[in-house]
């Protein structure tokens, strides 16, 4: 999976042609998530609290 973006020790990637709904994926320390670029939502796996609302706060500044 190519890497996008690296902030605050997050490492987002992005799948080309990956399944729908379209999403990232995130990795922080061991947490390991992804996320809807729709709705800049949580859909699977777990994040720190700080972690989640900076990536999604990311996706909506970035969508």
């Amino acid at each position: 999976m190519p890497q996008i973006c690296y902030f605050y020790g997050i490492t987002v990637y992005i799948q080309f042609l990956d399944h729908n709904p379209p999403h990232i994926h995130a990795v922080y320390q061991s947490s390991k998530a992804q996320y809807s670029i729709e709705q800049a939502v949580l859909m699977r796996g777990k994040m720190p609290n700080k972690a989640d609302q900076l990536i999604c706060e990311w996706i909506k500044i970035r969508k």
